[in-house]
């Protein structure tokens, strides 16, 4: 496996910006931003209207499907590796979960520090940034995770743990990169239809299997 690659100088990234496909994607989300605000305006105001008064549970999930189906009528973005349900990990223990908050801590930081390279929220380049930066820690977790395969615990209840650990914490970087890479109005969309790996949504292991070899 080739070394993780440094994160890119400023001027790298800036250069990046006159490719094609990324001016593509500018204008994409620029296209769909005032659908995406008006969808937030509305989901805000339902959320406000059912704090203000009793819903049932059925109404209520009603009402948010509903949101959801209208900002799944925006064109299509990426993010391959969670249950598109939302559904939590059954096998997700108490260590995993601390694992994973450390691992998304790490992530908050390296946001912070990228935006240095962004003059605003909306600058593509410190979201550049970010994900190479998320891409060292996800080559990192995966040499660890080849090098578990390679030498595995006799105990296979132990052994197959070991692999989801480093399973979901892959799937959590991978999943990072791919939203940020796409743009904010992705992250914003990915937390309202799935939520984050980091956060204990279930990994579609056939994906992530194709994707990391295990």
């Amino acid at each position: 496996m080739s070394p993780p690659t440094a994160a890119p100088t400023l001027e790298s990234s800036e250069s990046s910006l006159a490719t094609p496909a990324q001016d593509k994607r500018q204008s994409y989300y620029e296209r769909n931003k005032v659908n995406r605000q008006d969808y937030q305006r509305k989901y805000a105001a339902a959320q406000r209207s059912i704090g203000r008064r009793k819903i049932s549970r059925i109404d209520l999930e009603q009402k948010r499907m509903e949101l959801r189906e209208e900002w799944m009528c925006l064109p299509g973005y990426s993010n391959v590796l969670p249950y598109v349900n939302g559904m939590k990990d059954p096998e997700r223990t108490l260590i995993m979960a601390m694992d994973e908050h450390e691992v998304l801590q790490q992530c908050k930081t390296l946001q912070r520090a990228a935006r240095e390279f962004g003059e605003s929220a909306s600058d593509p380049r410190w979201r550049l940034k970010y994900a190479d930066d998320v891409r060292v820690l996800l080559n990192e977790r995966l040499a660890q995770a080849k090098a578990n395969l390679a030498s595995p615990i006799d105990v296979p209840l132990a052994q197959h743990r070991r692999m989801h650990t480093h399973r979901r914490i892959i799937a959590g970087l991978h999943q990072q990169i791919e939203l940020f890479s796409q743009g904010l109005e992705a992250v914003d969309r990915a937390s309202i239809e799935t939520g984050l790996i980091l956060n204990g949504i279930r990994v579609r292991k056939r994906a992530f299997k194709q994707l990391y070899g295990f």
